[in-house]
């Protein structure tokens, strides 16, 4: 006969073996919000340890808010500390890495320079088209701060712009009317090796020469004002100068004698 051992179960591992029963498919379910799909990542973040990316992605794809993208940001950022702590340096793919910024782009370029800050801290790695993503929301935006900050990050990361960027950044330019800044970043690339394309090219040399114009119009302007200026001012020196009555008993034919009696 054979006798039948008693298994204890340790209650923790029990608990943690239906939590991740429980959850491990959650994102089968469309009618998870990114609020509540945060709450269950990080739970599970903070009872099973690492979590296969495809949990972060999809807290990312359900952003809709602002304050949505800011919860995914911070479930990103458990996901990164965690791996850490378990000496996982590696970045995250790019491609992966793209699919978490592209949600959080909708919500605004503003929200997704955030991400690309934090970047190095997330292990998110980017190529040129998550800032070209960005640079086109924020021209569409009206958010120039965020578009230069894009492409500010993107010198930062050594990221070489090609030339689809270079034509979305100076384009984006133009339609904001900051024109000076189009022929800025046009120049910038060229220097840098990175050509416009033939149309762009053009448009931006006729604007650069507009620019030069004006700015040669109004340096001539300054300068007529100021020799006006000063041609007005020697004018009423000499007015002065004429109208001036002496005080001091002289007359303008020489000083005044008192009249003497003639000698007998």
């Amino acid at each position: 006969m054979c006798s039948s051992s008693t298994i204890v179960h340790d209650p923790a591992e029990i608990q943690k073996a239906a939590l991740h029963k429980e959850t491990q498919y959650w994102y089968r379910d469309d009618s998870i919000t990114a609020g509540q799909a945060s709450q269950i990542v990080k739970q599970r973040l903070s009872n099973l340890g690492p979590q296969k990316i495809i949990h972060i992605t999809e807290v990312a794809k359900r952003v809709k808010t602002s304050e949505d993208a800011a919860v995914a940001l911070d479930v990103a950022q458990q996901y990164a500390l965690r791996r850490a702590n378990r000496q996982q340096h590696d970045g995250i793919h790019p491609h992966t890495s793209y699919l978490i910024l592209k949600s959080i782009t909708k919500v605004g370029a503003d929200k997704a320079v955030e991400v690309l800050k934090k970047a190095p801290e997330l292990k998110l790695t980017f190529g040129p088209r998550a800032f070209r993503d960005i640079i086109v929301k924020a021209s569409k935006e009206g958010d120039l701060a965020a578009m230069r900050s894009a492409f500010q990050l993107l010198q930062a990361a050594g990221i070489q712009p090609n030339r689809d960027l270079g034509y979305c950044l100076v384009r984006a330019s133009f339609d904001n009317k900051r024109p000076d800044l189009a022929v800025a970043y046009a120049r910038e690339f060229e220097v840098n090796g990175v050509g416009l394309r033939p149309a762009m090219k053009d448009q931006v040399q006729k604007v650069e020469q507009e620019l030069q114009q004006k700015k040669a119009a109004a340096r001539d302007a300054r300068a007529a004002k100021a020799a006006t200026a000063e041609n007005a001012g020697q004018a009423e020196g000499r007015v002065e100068a004429g109208d001036s009555s002496p005080d001091d008993g002289q007359s303008a034919d020489g000083p005044e004698t008192e009249e003497q009696p003639p000698e007998k």
